[in-house]
């Protein structure tokens, strides 16, 4: 299932943003979340994508972070997520473990 996430994962927006990704917790296999539209990611918003990533564990599922911009990569990489790298021909995408 692929998602994308429109605004700023940032204290003020956190229960707009976690409404939003907790309505796709139900499925099955990879969820693909697009942060290409995400400006700014704060420590709310870094801890609200590591609880959404192990909802998703729980239920048998993982996440991959897709289009995050440089400085929302910088952001994560201040956090103790176990991150991976996928390289693609048409995209760079991370695969989020868990915190």
């Amino acid at each position: 299932m692929n998602i994308s996430y429109v605004g700023d994962l940032t204290r003020p927006h956190m229960a707009r943003a976690r409404a939003e990704l907790w309505s796709h917790l139900e499925g099955e296999g990879l969820l693909f979340l697009d942060l290409g539209e995400v400006e700014e990611v704060d420590s709310a918003g870094a801890a609200l994508l590591s609880l959404f990533g192990r909802e998703l564990e729980k239920r048998g599922r993982a996440l991959r972070l897709t289009g995050a911009s440089d400085p929302v990569r910088q952001t994560l990489d201040l956090f103790p997520f176990e991150i991976r790298e996928v390289e693609s021909s048409s995209t760079k995408e991370s695969l989020l473990y868990r915190i």
